[in-house]
């Protein structure tokens, strides 16, 4: 019995898996100012192509794509979406007096729009930057999981940084699974 017990959790150290990213030496902190609703000044239009720490491509329309509520309709329609937000040019973000963070992508043909309120508690403003938090049922086709993930947005220099980080466990045909990642991109304000 006990060599079952320390087989299973053998199994479940070894079934995690970490990717990490420190903040860029070379990027400066966040910009300090901060509008009339506390949140930083990140409303304008953004390439939608950015790029890593490491120079690789970053798309932000599917990277801000994972903050939309995971439901069975949302995802039927991202799923739909996806191929749209591969060919999206910019992105738009704007913040209302009301509190509705708005994030629209646009590319040739292809306009999606979804908004966060922060009266419910969809995003919140501290220290300069934006964060949308995500938490819940990550499941899917023989995966049972939860998932935590947090996006910060903020600028430096008038480029727009985010700063997404989270994790997600669960068992994934009858093996238990971990995972967290720490990841950092850069988008350039368009003219």
């Amino acid at each position: 019995m006990r060599e079952y017990l320390l087989s299973i959790l053998a199994l479940c150290l070894l079934c995690g898996c970490v990717h990490l990213q420190r903040h860029p030496e070379t990027w400066n902190p966040p910009t300090q100012v901060t509008s009339q609703i506390g949140c930083p000044p990140i409303s304008g239009v953004y390439e939608n192509l950015g790029r890593d720490p490491k120079g690789k491509p970053v798309n932000l329309a599917q990277l801000l794509s994972y903050t939309i509520k995971h439901d069975p309709n949302t995802e039927k329609e991202i799923n739909r979406n996806w191929d749209g937000l591969k060919t999206v040019s910019q992105i738009e973000l704007s913040t209302s007096t009301d509190g509705v963070f708005t994030v629209t992508a646009r590319g040739t043909g292809f306009v999606k729009a979804w908004s966060f309120e922060g009266a419910k508690g969809q995003y919140k403003c501290e220290k300069g930057i934006l964060t949308l938090h995500q938490n819940g049922d990550g499941s899917g086709v023989n995966v049972a999981a939860y998932e935590s993930s947090t996006m910060d947005l903020y600028l430096v220099d008038k480029d727009l940084v985010v700063h997404r980080h989270g994790g997600s466990a669960g068992v994934v045909l009858l093996i238990p699974a971990a995972y967290y990642e720490s990841t950092w991109a850069r988008f350039a304000l368009k003219p």
